[in-house]
C-alpha cells in the first residue's frame, strides 16, 4: 500500500511475557479523501479517517471492554499528549503511565477542581514506565523470528492478514515460553548424587 504501511499496536505485559494483542492500519487523511486509492487498495468504505491516538483509544477501550485484565496503561508521547485518551482512561478509573512532550502542561483537578496528587508512589510509576519498552521487545521478537517486518502487502485485507497471522503465532511462543517458565518455578530443586569416596 505505498507509503501507508504504518500501524498502531496494542501490546500486553505481564510477569511471565508478552505479545502483541491488536493492531489497525493507519489511514493517512489523504489516503481517507481519495476514493479511487481506497478502491484500488480495498479500504472498507466504514473506514475513516483517525488520528494515531484516536486508533490507540479504540484499541485500548475495545481491550478493557472485552475484560482484559490491566493494572497501567502505557504509552510514548505520540498518544500521552492526547487529551482525548487520558479523559477516556481517566473515566475508566484505569491507572497510567503515558509520556508526554517536554512543553506539555497537565493539570491534575477533580471533579471539586481541587489538585488531585496521584496515590502511586513515585518508584512505582518510574518501575511501571520502564515497562513501555516491553512493546518494543515484541516488535524486535515478532521482526527477527516470524517476519512482522517483512509484508509487502498492496491491500487493506492483506495487511491486517499477515500482522495478524504473525501476531498469533508471536502469541503462541509468548504462551508457549511462559507455560515453560510457569513450569520450571514449580519444579523442586534436585541434588547432586554425593560423590563416593575411593
Amino acid at each position: 500500500m505505498e507509503n501507508c504501511q504504518v500501524g498502531v499496536f496494542l501490546g500486553y505485559a505481564s510477569r511471565l511475557g508478552q505479545a502483541l494483542i491488536d493492531r489497525r492500519l493507519y489511514l493517512p487523511e489523504a489516503w481517507a479523501s481519495d476514493d479511487a486509492r481506497r478502491s484500488r487498495v480495498q479500504i472498507p468504505a466504514s473506514v475513516t479517517f483517525a488520528t494515531k491516538p484516536q486508533i490507540a483509544c479504540a484499541l485500548i477501550g475495545a481491550a478493557l471492554d472485552a475484560g482484559v485484565p490491566c493494572g497501567w496503561v502505557l504509552a510514548d508521547a505520540l498518544y500521552g499528549s492526547d487529551s482525548r485518551l487520558r479523559r477516556m482512561l481517566e473515566a475508566r478509573r484505569q491507572p497510567y503511565v503515558l509520556a508526554v512532550r517536554s512543553n506539555h502542561h497537565l493539570r491534575f483537578l477533580t471533579e471539586a477542581g481541587l489538585l488531585q496528587t496521584n496515590p502511586a508512589e513515585l518508584a512505582e510509576l518510574a518501575g511501571v514506565a520502564g515497562l513501555r519498552w516491553t512493546i518494543e521487545e515484541c516488535f524486535q521478537r515478532a521482526k527477527e523470528e516470524l517476519g512482522l517486518d517483512h509484508c509487502e502487502a498492496r491491500s487493506w485485507h492483506g495487511w491486517h492478514r499477515h500482522m495478524t497471522l504473525c501476531m498469533a503465532a508471536a502469541a503462541f511462543l509468548a504462551r508457549l515460553a511462559a507455560q515453560l517458565r510457569q513450569g520450571a518455578g514449580s519444579k523442586a530443586n534436585e541434588r547432586s548424587p554425593v560423590a563416593l569416596a575411593a
